[in-house]
């Protein structure tokens, strides 16, 4: 039994095209309640991508409490 499993050819490899991760670069938003495409602002506490609008007012929230901005625009990377 064991000699036949060896001889049975591997099963084909089907390959995925992956779908884009919440926070890469250009991909999607990493904020759960956004699904906006195209990350280019990168938060620079936790290294994920955002949309620009998310981005603009997680800026904005910190800016009125006195912080420094903690979202910065890739245009490339």
């Amino acid at each position: 039994m064991l000699l036949l499993e060896l001889l049975r050819p591997e099963p084909a490899v089907r390959r995925v095209p992956q779908e884009p991760v919440k926070g890469d670069y250009n991909a999607l938003c990493q904020r759960l309640a956004c699904d906006n495409a195209g990350a280019h602002w990168f938060n620079t506490t936790n290294g994920r991508y955002y949309c620009s609008s998310c981005a603009r007012t997680f800026n904005e929230v910190l800016r009125l409490q006195g912080r420094p901005a903690m979202c910065e625009l890739h245009l490339s990377r």
